[in-house]
């Protein structure tokens, strides 16, 4: 059976059930009930938002004092501002992102130039300015320590200085004063020259390309490569490595590393190197990273490779013969992205479509040490190797 109750004057239709003993209906225990479980959801539920909210008002934009987090997605746009915390490495070294122009990539002692990599002569334009006759850094007749082939071999004057200490250490070991050094720094013209003639030498350019390298692509346009050879009180002329030469002037070899220097191109590397083997070309690539080199059999193209794997803060540790300690890193530098407009031409025809490319950013950002001697070169490819000296 149905009944209809009036109620607050809306109609409500319930299943009837008789009273017991004139007490309260079913129907109103049941409203009853429901009303209190709905007065506890809401009171549930508004404890809890309470709980979940912030105690008091939530600040504008102006008055936070985190700054806001970088939404840039691509590292290599990141801040270039020194970090505020220092880092703590295992040697007690105190360490800041410090930015660096990223144009520094292709200047340095440790710059890779091959067939691959060319030098960046507007990236150097101004050391190259300060390149002079190695005449004039060279210890005049009678207490010079090697000789020149003319007055005209040019050079840079920190690389004149080195050669000096280098070559007096050969003449207070064995009293002799032989080598002679035939080339340093080279302009792209000469280099054009120097090639054309070995192309008449070799009768073609493939086997000239094996002992010589293109215009712009020569490590002599460094000033950091020198050519040398012996040439004897007597006027006798050899070859650096050849069989008839006197056994003393292999002191080149075993000595060159103690003072910063390798030779650049051996037989074995040729292959990593892309030209034959050069007894005579040694390049400066400084201290410690000649001995290392040495020590390992490495090119420099080997040893461009293997510092890759020694990041900030997993040093390579080392320690020279000139019993000082180094700490060694390379920090890569990341490219962006960059969108290169479409290109029409004057009819609004189609040129070239709109593309992307890879290129370093202006700044890059290194950890350096601020309270160690350090040095940064670029490796002319793709970052920087910082080098910490430890007293």
């Amino acid at each position: 059976r149905f009944v209809m109750f009036s109620f607050n004057d809306d109609d409500y239709v319930t299943e009837y059930r008789p009273r017991k003993h004139g007490g309260p209906s079913n129907t109103v225990l049941i409203l009853l009930i429901v009303l209190v479980l709905l007065v506890f959801a809401v009171s549930v539920t508004a404890i809890v938002y309470l709980l979940k909210s912030p105690a008091g008002p939530t600040p504008s934009p102006s008055e936070t004092t985190d700054p806001p987090q970088s939404t840039t997605e691509n590292p290599s746009q990141t801040t270039t501002a020194p970090v505020t915390e220092p880092q703590q490495p295992q040697v007690g070294l105190s360490f800041y992102g410090t930015p660096i122009d990223t144009v520094e990539i292709y200047r340095g002692d440790l710059i890779l130039v091959n067939s691959n990599y060319p030098y960046n002569f507007t990236a150097n334009a101004e050391k190259d300015s300060k390149v002079t006759d190695l005449y004039n850094i060279w210890k005049p007749y009678p207490n010079y320590c090697y000789k020149l082939t003319g007055t005209k071999v040019k050079t840079l004057p920190f690389l004149g200085n080195y050669l000096n200490t280098f070559f007096d250490a050969f003449l207070t070991d064995t009293g002799k004063k032989d080598y002679l050094v035939t080339s340093c720094f080279r302009t792209y013209e000469i280099q054009e020259e120097t090639l054309k003639e070995m192309i008449e030498k070799y009768g073609s350019e493939e086997t000239a390309l094996r002992y010589t390298a293109k215009p712009g692509y020569s490590e002599h346009h460094t000033g950091l490569a020198m050519d040398v050879y012996v040439f004897t009180d007597d006027q006798i002329t050899y070859k650096l490595g050849e069989a008839k030469m006197p056994d003393v002037y292999n002191w080149i070899y075993e000595n060159a590393p103690k003072y910063g220097f390798i030779q650049r191109y051996k037989a074995a590397k040729e292959s990593i190197t892309g030209y034959a083997e050069e007894s005579w070309h040694f390049r400066y690539v400084g201290t410690p990273h000649a001995e290392i080199i040495e020590e390992n059999g490495f090119c420099l193209e080997e040893y461009i490779d293997f510092l890759r794997g020694y990041s900030y803060p997993n040093y390579l540790s080392y320690e020279a013969t000139n019993g000082k300690s180094y700490l060694i890193y390379y920090e890569p530098v990341k490219t962006e992205t960059v969108v290169i407009p479409e290109v029409r031409d004057e009819n609004g025809n189609l040129i070239t479509p709109v593309s992307t490319a890879e290129q370093f950013p202006g700044k890059s950002t290194l950890h350096l040490p601020n309270n160690a001697s350090y040095t940064v070169s670029g490796n002319n490819v793709d970052g920087f190797i910082v080098t910490i000296t430890l007293d």
